[in-house]
């Protein structure tokens, strides 16, 4: 059923509507032992950062849900379940894959985190600079922390201190204008579909 459901997507979406797209623009600076990292903010569902409003230092923790199976292609660390470690009070770093953006903002923010963080997952390989407009539709009450997607080169660069508790900053920069038109779901590419449907699958 699964399988079929992806065909009947390919056969509805065009090949650049189902790839991942690569956003040339960032709009907030994630700080960690004083290297930069740029991040992209998502500014199109839940709450959303502030001008002149930086989070932390706080410390900076992988996110576990205990269970890999929500999607082929799943883990513990994609949030798509409540999360099971303790985010509270933190930031709450989280997968990219198996389930919606809106999902894993629901769930950091149930938990208590203070904001999330969404990496690049593998899809891309290891040194992946890409990064997402993450989309998708959830009120400011229920996704109710803010959130930036990673690039995997980012990720990686920063797990060495997390190891010990590594504390990080996040500083929004975000431009005049209106947001990003290509939005991300999460699982499928939705730049037109901006109500969330699509990142169900």
């Amino acid at each position: 059923m699964k399988s079929i459901r992806y065909a009947l997507l390919a056969l509805l979406l065009t090949p650049s509507t189902v790839l991942a797209q690569e956003v040339g623009s960032t709009n907030a600076i994630l700080d960690v032992s004083g290297v930069e990292y740029a991040v992209l903010a998502t500014l199109n569902f839940g709450a959303q950062f502030e001008n002149g409003s930086p989070i932390g230092p706080l410390e900076i923790v992988i996110a576990e849900d205990g269970d890999d199976t929500t999607l082929e292609g799943g883990s513990v660390f994609d949030g798509c379940e409540p999360l099971t470690n303790d985010v509270s009070g933190k930031i709450a770093l989280i997968s990219r894959g198996a389930c919606a953006f809106v999902t894993k903002a629901e769930n950091a923010a149930n938990a208590g985190a203070v904001a999330y963080l969404v990496h690049m997952d593998t899809r891309n390989g290891q040194e992946d600079e890409v990064l997402v407009n993450m989309g998708g539709t959830c009120e400011p009450d229920v996704c109710s922390v803010p959130g930036a997607f990673m690039s995997r080169r980012d990720y990686k660069s920063i797990l060495p201190e997390l190891k010990f508790g590594g504390e990080g900053i996040i500083t929004p920069d975000i431009p005049d204008g209106p947001p990003f038109t290509d939005l991300n779901t999460g699982v499928v590419n939705a730049p037109f579909y901006n109500d969330g449907f699509f990142g169900a699958f």
